[in-house]
């Protein structure tokens, strides 16, 4: 496209805006999780993961801190705060295998703790608009 004139890379363009977002409208219609596919196929990595790393909760009165160990190696997660000292979950708004260890100590799913922007419904957001037809 870049090699093309000003109005018919534009043109160019403009239609393959329309066919990605209509791809992944379509794609997406009758998929029910809570998080995006591609960011729950990341997230199940990291949940098995999360098996070699033990739990141990600091006592803290909400019980949301922990320090997570898989020797010789120890990281704290704040499960309250959504943060953890590998700076994963932070970084990337998805819960880190340490994360995903505490929060299967406490029976909660971690797709649950999932930054809002990593939803379905940021996602469908994203794709509400349409590219309307140019007539010629």
């Amino acid at each position: 496209m870049r090699g093309k004139p000003i109005i018919t890379m534009l043109e160019e363009v403009r239609c393959y805006m329309m066919n990605i977002i209509a791809r992944n409208k379509k794609a997406l219609v009758e998929y029910t999780g809570v998080i995006t596919p591609v960011q729950q196929s990341r997230l199940e990595k990291e949940k098995r993961e999360s098996n070699k790393w033990r739990p141990f909760p600091t006592g803290d009165d909400p019980g949301n801190v922990y320090e997570v160990q898989c020797l010789p190696h120890k990281v704290m997660v704040d499960i309250r705060k959504r943060t953890c000292s590998c700076r994963f979950w932070q970084l990337t708004g998805l819960p880190c295998r340490h994360a995903c260890a505490a929060l299967a100590y406490q029976n909660r799913r971690p797709e649950e703790h999932a930054h809002n922007w990593l939803s379905m419904g940021a996602y469908n957001s994203t794709y509400q608009f349409v590219i309307q037809p140019v007539p010629s």
